[in-house]
């Protein structure tokens, strides 16, 4: 999966360490999972390097697959599009990985920016 490569790629500095990581996974053509993609890349530019995130496109027709599995991962129900939810930034050797956090969907993760990051989602997405 594209997930753990992108995860792998983040191994080592201190700067992994503490920077947040959010994957942001929807279908093409949602205009939720496009707000979704917009707020976070806004979130990634204006955070000051201490937010990355990770656009996952799933094939529509794959989508109640894919939410199915990720609800059985999270514990919750989540049927919408975008999922949203946030990963470990640094993997390490040895280390056993926390596991990925649920945030929720679009206005969940406006919700974040707006409030841990002072991000405006309202004029720029």
């Amino acid at each position: 999966m594209a997930i753990f490569t992108w995860l792998q790629s983040l191994v080592g500095g201190s700067a992994a360490e503490t920077q947040k990581c959010y994957v942001v996974a929807g279908w093409e053509g949602c205009s939720y999972f496009s707000r979704a993609v917009c707020i976070a890349e806004a979130l990634e530019r204006q955070a000051g390097g201490s937010v990355r995130v990770n656009i996952q496109p799933v094939k529509q027709q794959k989508w109640w697959a894919f939410t199915s599995r990720m609800q059985k991962n999270f514990g919750v129900i989540h049927r919408t599009c975008p999922l949203v939810y946030e990963v470990p930034c640094a993997v390490q050797d040895g280390v056993e990985s926390p596991k990925p956090v649920y945030v929720g969907g679009c206005d969940d993760l406006a919700a974040v920016a707006r409030e841990k990051y002072a991000v405006d989602t309202s004029t720029s997405c």
